[in-house]
């Protein structure tokens, strides 16, 4: 703990030996003057925390010694020695601040009492001090704590500093990127002067302070540089404090205060403005983290949307790039299949009526003979239909609008269609849905398509498949008036020993209206679709089936976008496990196509495969029809 300093004058040498060794045995350091003229010189030259003073001495008397060292040392308290203590005697040294009257003759005893006395007088007088400014404090930290915006911070610390110490000028300077020390809020300064101000460190008070990073007090009896004494002369300042803004070892600014005449800053003022420089500083800080938080916000936001943009607009590159490649890989299969098409179909026409001649031939023929000869039937058959989708992709014929009820047209396609006799074909169609104007052949050909994709789903490769056959007749179906079908169709018992999915095929078809389109459903519960094709599968010629090129979904899915619709498809997971597919081998063909071998993978499950044909209506809101028109009978 610092030493008390107390300067001692006394003209009489006996008395202020004896007064000088009894304070320095208790632990003071003491210094000496012979009169009054010498103390106020000791005074300015450095700071005493006492006066302990004879009241008749030399020069000037022991009073006004006092008054005029409290002019530029006001936090310096005084104890008067006397021998003629008299009421007007006392009065006077009360008024002029004294804390402490020793009258001759005394002891050591009553010397050091009365010292320490008034010793602990100004320490619980300084106490006080700093309680009265632990309330505007507590209010700027508070004020601190609702705010984040950096302008309002800065002129909430000036004015409290300038209340507080009733300074004449206040002003809060920040460290700029280029090391120059800007003013950011002020009171008491012009404008002009504000906006101006440029101070690098090192240069002025301000600029030493900063440069420094230690706090300055200047009066008066405060030694100075000359170049710093000379700048309070200029600007007619008689007292000052520039204390810096530190965060860390880091300054970040300085906060300077001064006044132009009366009461210099004492010692308790620069302890407040510490204080609150401490919490200005740290409250500056935040305010810049949450500035440059809420622009790197900012920023990520416009990087973000700038990003998006150009994701966006390189999706669109993309998507063009890719329908522009769909569109010449279309035209160049349908180019093949035009120019192969014609050569194709006369040889098949050929074998097609030679077969018919060898069945009128061959009436008793053995049962292998004529199960090759329908072999070499549906063979053609496939060949043709191939061949007639190649032709569709190359000869894209527009839509022939009509009026038609998507009812009818499930009717049709589904009687076209052939469906094994182990697989249970089930219908939820919708009454009274609204008619769509469409070309019926080529949504009959979408509808057929697709129940022979699921068909093909849900039964094993080995299984001969055979025309489904409905329960009444279709010759007088159309497709401008729904058909009557039943609710539930199925084929006849399964074979015994057939092949059929684990769970037994299912094929689920329905028809809906949902939000001004007619939706059908195709619904299996075959294998299911991996999820790395299921953005594959419209493309022309990708088909991971041992039979087939490939053409009927990307054919399905042109002609469903040429009557303003689309096409939809989900294949919901089951999970990793392992799984087999088929793999096509060397060795002679089956009787259905190339021989393969099941081999197991693990991989991505799916079960089952949804394909949703949806249809703009042509009204709204369904006529009222009658309800047996899209009812099933059995």
């Amino acid at each position: 703990m610092p030493k008390d300093r107390i300067l001692l004058v006394e003209d009489d040498l006996d008395m202020l030996d004896l007064c000088s060794r009894t304070l320095s045995s208790e632990g003071y350091l003491v210094k000496t003057a012979r009169n009054g003229y010498e103390a106020i010189e000791m005074a300015k030259r450095e700071p005493f925390d006492l006066l302990l003073t004879d009241i008749r001495i030399p020069g000037l008397n022991g009073l006004d010694t006092y008054r005029a060292i409290k002019e530029f040392a006001p936090e310096t308290i005084g104890v008067i020695i006397t021998g003629y203590a008299t009421m007007e005697t006392a009065i006077e040294a009360v008024k002029l601040g004294f804390d402490g009257l020793v009258t001759k003759p005394f002891t050591p005893e009553q010397l050091g009492e009365e010292v320490a006395r008034a010793l602990e007088t100004r320490r619980l007088a300084r106490q006080t001090v700093r309680l009265r400014a632990l309330s505007p404090l507590f209010e700027l930290s508070k004020a601190f704590m609702t705010t984040l915006a950096l302008d309002e911070l800065l002129n909430q610390a000036v004015h409290t500093a300038q209340r507080e110490t009733r300074a004449n000028r206040v002003s809060l300077m920040l460290l700029n990127e280029e090391g120059e020390l800007t003013i950011e809020a002020a009171v008491g300064l012009p404008q002009e002067v504000m906006s101006t101000t440029r101070i690098r460190l090192g240069e002025g008070i301000a600029g030493w302070a900063a440069k420094q990073g230690e706090p300055l007090l200047l009066n008066d009896n405060v030694p100075l540089d000359p170049r710093i004494r000379e700048a309070m002369k200029s600007d007619v300042i008689s007292s000052a404090l520039c204390v810096p803004l530190r965060i860390k070892d880091r300054v970040i600014g300085v906060l300077n205060l001064s006044r132009l005449g009366g009461t210099p800053f004492a010692e308790g003022h620069l302890e407040l403005v510490s204080v609150v420089c401490g919490q200005v500083a740290i409250a500056i800080e935040n305010a810049k983290l949450f500035e440059e938080l809420e622009q790197a916000k900012i920023e990520l936001e416009e990087w973000n949307r700038e990003l998006e943009r150009r994701v966006r607009e390189r999706t669109k590159e993309l998507e063009e790039a890719q329908e522009r490649l769909m569109e010449e890989r279309v035209l160049a299969v349908g180019q093949l299949g035009a120019s192969v098409g014609h050569e194709l179909r006369n040889p098949l026409g050929v074998i097609k009526n030679s077969i018919y001649y060898l069945r009128m031939k061959l009436e008793d023929a053995d049962e292998k003979v004529r199960k090759h000869l329908d072999i070499m039937e549906r063979e053609i058959a496939r060949s043709n239909k191939i061949i007639g989708d190649l032709l569709s992709l190359a000869w894209a014929k527009a839509p022939d609008f009509k009026e038609v009820h998507i009812n009818a047209l499930a009717a049709r396609a589904l009687s076209r269609t052939p469906v094994p006799e182990n697989v249970v074909v089930v219908t939820e169609l919708g009454e009274d849905l609204p008619p769509l104007m469409a070309d019926p052949n080529q949504i009959e050909q979408v509808f057929i398509n697709m129940i022979s994709n699921a068909v093909q789903a849900v039964i094993s490769s080995s299984l001969r498949a055979e025309p489904f056959e409905l329960s009444g007749s279709t010759e007088a179906s159309t497709v401008s008036s729904p058909q009557p079908l039943a609710k539930v169709l199925r084929t006849k018992p399964r074979a015994e020993g057939s092949a059929e999915t684990p769970d037994g095929g299912r094929l689920e078809i329905a028809t809906k209206e949902e939000d001004g389109f007619i939706v059908t459903e195709f619904k299996d519960n075959g294998c299911g679709i991996p999820a790395e094709n299921l953005e594959k599968i419209f493309e022309p010629l990708f088909t991971t089936k041992a039979k087939g090129i490939g053409m009927g979904l990307a054919v399905s899915k042109r002609i469903v976008e040429a009557h303003n619709g689309s096409i939809e498809v989900e294949s919901p997971s089951t999970g990793l496990r392992p799984r087999t597919e088929p793999v096509e081998v060397t060795g002679p063909s089956t009787e259905l196509g190339p021989r393969t071998e099941p081999v197991e993978v693990t991989g991505e499950v799916r079960k089952g495969t949804t394909f949703r044909v949806k249809l703009p209506a042509l009204i709204s809101q369904s006529p009222n029809l009658n309800d047996e028109r899209h009812g099933l009978q059995k």
